[in-house]
């Protein structure tokens, strides 16, 4: 009965709008309806239990104190303690300037500080102390992780330095060429709109190595009359052991079409990268992905936007290698 009720209230709820039609069709059906004992299921013993029930509860309402407004936030469901990149914590912090670039790993914000012991933390302002001690100033930070879940950008824009966020994928993949390119404008700019005091650029991905080391060996080899052995050799120094990816060497080697040396050795994975926990295929986790989605592809800067120094460096990079090859023949 209370099945055959409930059917016939919600077909009249869904296709009747009037309040009139409503009380119309209620009289036509007052015989099919069930009475007020059929509805609730009980006898005229559980009914009036249940109306002494609601009697009490009005003539003695609930006298408890409302919760107070810290009671309740702290019932809200708390934040997840944010997770730590793998490696981070026993990864150098930062390595040599190379020019005016300086490789280095994350910093992490305050959210990181329940997992990361005071002496082992390394956040934005600690960067800033640090390289402030050396002489340094930095104008710009050129974020290269696959996430925005590491930091606050409120803190370097407070810091007075300017945010730069190339969105790049690292796990099983080269970068593609297009955030090469972005790359390299950002920082022929900002070198170009220098004038007096000398700034200081910090790159860096999840540690700092891989896409790090790769971004900055296209801006040397497009702005320098270098090799790519050379500059290879040249991030090793800065920020040991450099590249360690051999796909990302190889992919050096092709771009530039320059033969690999047959005795090129990859440098082996770091010890604080190397994972104790293996994944379902017994291999160690790649976790350069930074746990986000695959990374947007940017927009493609026009060539009236080009600086004259980049044209140039195209240029010099041209005359140095392609023109001696041709004087050979």
């Amino acid at each position: 009965m209370q099945k055959q009720m409930m059917y016939i209230l919600t077909i009249i709820f869904r296709h009747v709008a009037s309040v009139k039609q409503i009380k119309a069709i209620l009289l036509e059906l007052h015989p099919v309806l069930p009475t007020r004992d059929e509805a609730f299921g009980g006898d005229k013993t559980t009914l009036e239990r249940e109306e002494r029930i609601q009697r009490i509860k009005r003539q003695c309402p609930d006298d408890r104190p409302a919760p107070m407004r810290d009671e309740i936030f702290q019932t809200k469901k708390q934040k997840p303690i944010s997770k730590l990149p793998p490696g981070w914590l026993d990864c150098p912090a930062f390595g040599w300037k190379i020019g005016c670039i300086i490789p280095s790993n994350v910093p992490l914000g305050e959210t990181f500080n329940n997992c990361v012991l005071p002496g082992k933390r390394c956040s934005f302002r600690q960067v800033l102390h640090q390289q402030r001690v050396l002489g340094r100033k930095f104008g710009m930070v050129i974020d290269l992780t696959n996430t925005s879940r590491y930091y606050s950008l409120s803190d370097w824009r407070k810091a007075g330095t300017r945010h730069v966020k190339i969105q790049c994928r690292g796990h099983d993949s080269v970068l593609d060429n297009v955030f090469v390119n972005l790359f390299v404008y950002e920082v022929s700019q900002f070198l170009a709109r220098q004038k007096h005091v000398q700034k200081y650029i910090l790159v860096h991905c999840t540690h700092g190595h891989n896409r790090t080391g790769f971004m900055i060996v296209h801006y040397l080899l497009r702005t320098l009359p270098i090799s790519v052995t050379q500059v290879l050799k040249k991030i090793s120094d800065a920020r040991p052991p450099g590249i360690y990816k051999p796909d990302y060497i190889d992919a050096l080697y092709a771009f530039y079409h320059e033969k690999k040396p047959e005795m090129v050795v990859y440098p082996p994975t770091p010890k604080w990268k190397r994972s104790s926990e293996l994944n379902l295929n017994g291999d160690m986790p790649d976790d350069d992905d930074d746990g986000g989605p695959p990374a947007p592809l940017p927009v493609c800067v026009s060539a009236r936007e080009l600086s004259p120094l980049i044209l140039l460096a195209l240029y010099s990079r041209v005359k140095c290698l392609v023109i001696p090859s041709l004087l050979k023949v």
